[in-house]
C-alpha cells in the first residue's frame, strides 16, 4: 500500500530530510520517490533503514561515475534522486560505514545551486523594481482619490501587484532554501552538517506551507478582481442605479431648461453614459446630457442655445475616501472649467447633505459638489439656469442613484 506525505521539514536541510525519512522507515514505510513538496512511501516488512542524502549534480562520464559509485560503502543502496542536487541512499545493515560527500559532486552541486539562487534573486529584483517603478509613477502622476474611486488605473495596478506577489513568493522561498543549502555545503566536512533540531519537523512544515498559502490567496484575489472587472465590461444594459440616475437627471435637466417666456421646445440631442465599479467604490458613473433649443440663442450672442449637464456620481465602499474625493473634484473642476482662471467656490448651507459647495462664473458655468455619507456627486452645468436653484432635486439624484 502506497502512502503520500507532504514533506514536513525544510526540503533543503540535509539532515532534517534524512531524519524524517529514517523515522518513516521506523514506522514501516519505505521511500519510493520524492518530489519538491511530497514523497511516496510503501508499506515494508523490512527492518528499519537509515537514509542519507549525498550531493549529485547529474550524469557523469563513465570513468567518473564508476569512481563516484566506488566511494559509496557497501551496504548502501541508491533509492532515488532528489531536487536535482542529491541522491538518496538507504542502509539496512547497521554495520555499514557512513558514506562521505564526494568533493567533485559537492562542488558541482554548490555551483549549480549558487547559479540558480543568483538567477532567481536577480529576476525577482529586476521585476520587483520594474513593477514598483510603474506603480509609483502611476500613483504620483494620478490623482489618488479619483484613481481609487474609479476602475481603470488602480485596478490594473492592484492586479499587477497581486500577480507579482502570487508568482514571486514561491520563487523567493526557493531562493531562500537554496541559500540555506549553500551554507550547509560550505560547512559540510564529512557528515558534520549542523542546524537541525529534532522535534521541529512539524512546526517547520507548517511554516513552509504559509508561503504557498499566501501565494494562492494573492492569486485568488487577482482572479476575483479580474473576473469581476471582466464580467462588468461584458454585462448587457445599464445597471438599475445608473438607469434611475439617468432618468432623474434627464427629467431635471429638461425641466430646468423649460422656457418661461418663449414657446421654444427643448430637444435632447445627445446623451452619454459611462459606469463601472472599483475595489473602493461599489459603483460610479458619469452622465453627460446636451440639449438644443431651436430658435433660442445665448444671451448677448447669436449662437444657438445648447446647454449641457454633466454628472459624476460615486457610491463609495469606504467612507474615509469621500472627503478627499470631494476635495479632488473641487480642485480639478474649478480649474479646468474656466479658461481665464479658477472658478470661485463657496460653501452653501448643506441642508440634507454633509457638505455642499458651489462654484460659478459669469459665463454660465456652474459646478455643484455634494457629499452625503459615502456618496459624492458633482453637477457641472453650462447654461442660463443654475442647478443651485434646485438643491432638493440634487438630493433626489443621490437618492435615485443610491437605491
Amino acid at each position: 500500500m502506497k502512502k503520500y506525505r507532504l514533506i514536513p521539514v525544510d526540503p533543503y536541510h540535509i539532515t532534517a530530510v534524512e531524519d524524517w525519512l529514517t523515522n518513516m522507515s521506523k514506522k514501516g514505510f519505505s521511500l519510493v520517490r520524492i518530489g519538491g513538496f511530497a514523497a511516496v512511501f510503501e508499506r515494508s516488512s523490512e527492518p528499519p533503514a537509515v537514509y542519507r542524502l549525498l550531493p549529485f549534480a547529474g550524469e557523469e562520464p563513465a570513468g567518473e561515475a564508476e569512481q563516484a559509485e566506488s566511494s559509496i560503502p557497501n551496504g548502501w543502496y541508491d533509492v532515488t534522486e532528489y531536487k536535482n542536487y542529491f541522491k538518496i541512499y538507504r542502509r539496512s545493515n547497521p554495520d555499514a560505514k557512513e558514506p562521505e560527500f564526494d568533493p567533485a559532486q559537492t562542488a558541482a552541486v554548490y555551483n549549480a545551486a549558487s547559479r540558480r539562487a543568483a538567477m532567481i534573486l536577480a529576476c525577482l529584483s529586476v521585476s520587483g523594481i520594474a513593477i514598483l517603478a510603474v506603480l509609483t509613477a502611476g500613483f504620483l502622476m494620478s490623482d489618488w482619490p479619483l484613481m481609487f474611486a474609479a476602475e481603470g488605473g488602480f485596478t490594473a495596478q492592484l492586479l499587477a501587484l497581486l500577480l507579482y506577489l502570487a508568482a514571486g513568493l514561491p520563487w523567493a522561498q526557493e531562493a531562500a532554501g537554496l541559500r540555506r543549502l549553500l551554507g550547509q555545503l560550505r560547512e559540510a566536512a564529512g557528515r558534520s552538517v549542523s542546524g537541525h533540531r529534532p522535534g521541529t519537523e512539524h512546526r517547520t512544515g507548517i511554516l513552509r506551507l504559509i508561503v504557498p498559502a499566501f501565494s494562492l490567496i494573492f492569486l485568488a484575489l487577482a482572479g476575483g478582481i479580474g473576473f469581476t472587472s471582466l464580467s462588468r465590461q461584458l454585462q448587457e444594459g445599464i445597471p438599475a442605479s445608473v438607469s434611475s440616475l439617468l432618468s432623474s437627471a434627464n427629467e431635471w435637466f429638461l425641466t430646468m431648461e423649460e422656457p418661461t417666456e418663449s414657446k421654444n421646445s427643448v430637444e435632447s440631442s445627445e446623451t452619454a453614459v459611462s459606469y463601472g465599479s472599483s475595489p473602493f467604490a461599489r459603483s460610479y458613473c458619469q452622465i453627460s446630457l446636451t440639449a438644443s433649443v431651436p430658435g433660442r440663442t445665448w444671451q448677448g450672442s447669436e449662437l444657438e442655445y445648447s446647454p449641457s449637464l454633466r454628472i459624476r456620481f460615486y457610491d463609495l465602499s469606504v467612507s474615509w475616501l469621500a472627503e478627499p474625493l470631494l476635495e479632488e473634484l473641487i480642485e480639478r473642476y474649478t480649474l479646468q472649467t474656466n479658461i481665464t482662471g479658477r472658478l470661485a467656490s463657496q460653501e452653501l448651507s448643506p441642508g440634507p447633505f454633509d457638505r455642499l459647495v458651489l462654484a460659478e462664473d459669469d459665463a454660465g458655468t456652474t459646478c455643484l459638489f455634494g457629499l452625503k455619507d459615502h456618496h459624492v456627486i458633482l453637477v457641472l452645468y453650462y447654461g442660463e439656469a443654475g442647478p443651485e436653484q434646485d438643491i432638493d432635486e440634487l438630493y433626489g439624484l443621490i437618492d435615485a442613484a443610491a437605491q
